[in-house]
């Protein structure tokens, strides 16, 4: 089979899960009918620099709004019902998947297994969910820009074109810019695989690297400077809540062992592939040098992830979502 016959194939495969009964369930508490109600106002006010709640600023949802900005559109162009709310994740996760197949395809050129890796995430539980990329939450959304970030950061890596270093800072940028500190987590996996790849001299002698580091910074602290001009208490709540608040506390009555994930992906959210998970690890010292860098970029850049998030104090069901495409893989 060609490799079109094999998008197509994927597509077919990854839609019916992802857009069936998409509108059934009502809207659900508490983050999609929070963010719902921001979008629906945005779009009757035109004020997209700070989201509302009631008219009001939004002091419990301190997140970027790229994924309001979404849903506001969606809203002003489909109408307001569950199904415009959705679309936004959907449309992230249909892209998920479209990235995740070109990527694998790229690096191994094996249309089969990027078919592969796409049918194993459209059959994990802890991605497929409410809450999650079938429902108006954040989650999905981040999912696209972090995946798109490490992508990217492997082909800068394998190829050395600073296009890839580039396109590595504009999702990361936009990743920021749905879920704040959240699209920052895979960073500690990336920077452990470039020094495990040899590769951090090749990385730290990149004057485009500290050129990418500044736009990134000041495009995001533009963000949050003009927000507190236009929304005073801005920074103390998304310090307090945002950042160590919840790392270091558990907020709003959401406690975890610090095996809440593993547990979730053995009894649940990975059923089906925990297991040939382990035997990839193993499959990656006998593999050729393509196979062996991706299997160890995908699981050091994934289990870095999922023990940052196992040593936060405040634990959710959904926030382990961004690490499953590197498990697939």
């Amino acid at each position: 089979m060609k490799i079109i016959h094999w998008f197509i194939l994927m597509l077919l495969v990854v839609s019916l899960p992802v857009f069936v009964h998409l509108d059934d369930a009502p809207v659900q508490l508490w983050d999609e009918s929070r963010l719902a109600m921001s979008a629906l106002e945005m779009s009757q006010t035109g004020d997209l620099l700070v989201p509302s709640f009631q008219h009001s600023p939004d002091m419990w949802s301190l997140k970027p709004p790229f994924m309001i900005w979404c849903m506001a559109l969606s809203v002003k162009i489909f109408g307001v019902s569950e199904l415009s709310v959705r679309l936004p994740a959907v449309i992230a996760a249909l892209l998920t998947f479209t990235l995740l197949f070109l990527f694998v395809n790229k690096v191994l050129r094996k249309p089969s297994i990027a078919f592969i890796a796409c049918f194993v995430l459209v059959t994990s539980a802890g991605y497929v969910r409410m809450h999650g990329i079938r429902t108006g939450d954040y989650d999905g959304m981040l999912a696209l820009f972090t995946t798109a970030y490490l992508c990217f950061y492997f082909l800068y890596l394998k190829t050395e074109k600073t296009k890839y270093l580039y396109y590595f800072f504009v999702a990361l940028f936009l990743a920021s810019m749905t879920k704040g500190i959240a699209a920052f987590l895979f960073l500690p996996g990336v920077f452990l695989y470039t020094v495990f790849a040899k590769k951090l001299k090749l990385v730290l002698t990149n004057k485009h690297l500290y050129v990418g580091i500044i736009l990134l910074f000041v495009s995001v602290a533009a963000y949050y400077v003009v927000r507190e001009q236009y929304n005073p208490g801005y920074f103390k709540a998304v310090r307090e809540n945002e950042l160590l608040g919840r790392y270091t506390n558990v907020i709003e009555n959401h406690p975890g062992p610090w095996y809440f994930y593993i547990k979730n992906m053995v009894d649940y959210n990975l059923i089906y592939w925990y297991v040939p998970f382990c035997f990839a690890l193993l499959y990656a010292i006998y593999s050729v040098p393509e196979e062996r860098q991706l299997i160890v970029y995908a699981a050091i850049t994934a289990i870095t992830y999922l023990i940052i998030i196992s040593a936060s104090q405040t634990k959710l069901l959904w926030y382990d979502l961004p690490v499953y495409p590197m498990l697939a893989i």
